[in-house]
């Protein structure tokens, strides 16, 4: 049997395969026209070290915040289910690392913190996804207005030594300070430093709010984002647990596994 999962977030189509319970391909692909085209190539790519095409997919799994705009799945795969992100994120993480009890989660738009229990259910959630300086768009228009490499922010943020404190949380407002400490001679390292601390230092707050039970993971894109890494275990005070997967892949693949009842 063949199974897919897609997450389809706002910014980035992620995509895995298994089969016969191994998982098999994986592909990401950034939304840069017609969704519905972008999630059939990421699957396509995510099928090739297979040889299989989209036909041999016995049943998809989708996720995401868009994955109910994509209706061409409706109407050539019957075999569909979509799943909610917390259910595919505690699955996924409980095949990955069952002692994991806590998954925060940055995404394009957002966050979340996720308690699993031993069983590998979401048992408490809490999701910030109202405004953008929680997740990795707001990144992005910091490291736009700064002419700063998006992977570069997190090494150059822990390098400061004096990191500014950013007083807004505001996407808006946020990126107007930012300039304004530019056009002041600020450091950019320390610009950067006091960006990622905030964030971490709101994302850490709101962890607090569950039962913040360890082993404790992070997962998302902005995970790879060093500084923001190293501020938020920092914030938490531990150490994060890394994952066997791609962090980006988590939801993908756990709305796959979801669909063949692996535990």
């Amino acid at each position: 049997m063949v199974y897919a999962g897609c997450d389809i977030g706002a910014r980035v189509v992620k995509a895995v395969v298994i089969k016969d319970g191994d998982l098999v391909g994986l592909a990401k692909r950034e939304i840069n026209g017609a969704l519905e085209k972008v999630t059939k190539d990421v699957l396509k790519e995510a099928l090739t070290p297979t040889g299989l095409s989209l036909r041999h997919i016995s049943v998809l799994g989708m996720t995401g915040r868009e994955a109910r705009a994509v209706r061409f799945f409706r109407v050539f795969m019957p075999k569909l289910r979509l799943s909610p992100e917390e259910l595919c994120i505690a699955k996924a993480i409980h095949k990955l690392d069952p002692n994991v009890r806590t998954v925060i989660d940055i995404g394009a738009l957002g966050f979340k913190v996720i308690s699993v229990d031993q069983d590998g259910h979401p048992v408490d959630v809490i999701v910030n996804d109202k405004c953008a300086s929680g997740g990795g768009r707001f990144l992005e228009g910091v490291s736009k207005s700064m002419e700063v490499d998006l992977h570069d922010m997190g090494i150059l943020a822990m390098e400061s030594k004096d990191p500014c404190i950013i007083t807004n949380q505001c996407v808006v407002f946020a990126e107007s300070e930012v300039i304004s400490l530019v056009n002041k001679g600020v450091d950019k390292k320390d610009i950067l430093a006091g960006i990622t601390s905030a964030l971490a230092a709101q994302i850490a707050s709101a962890a607090k709010r569950v039962s913040l039970v360890k082993d404790i993971t992070f997962i998302g894109g902005s995970s790879k984002n060093q500084g923001i890494y190293y501020y938020l275990e920092k914030n938490l005070e531990v150490e994060l647990k890394k994952i066997s997967l791609d962090p980006q892949f988590v939801s993908a693949y756990g709305a796959a596994i979801a669909l063949n009842g692996t535990r």
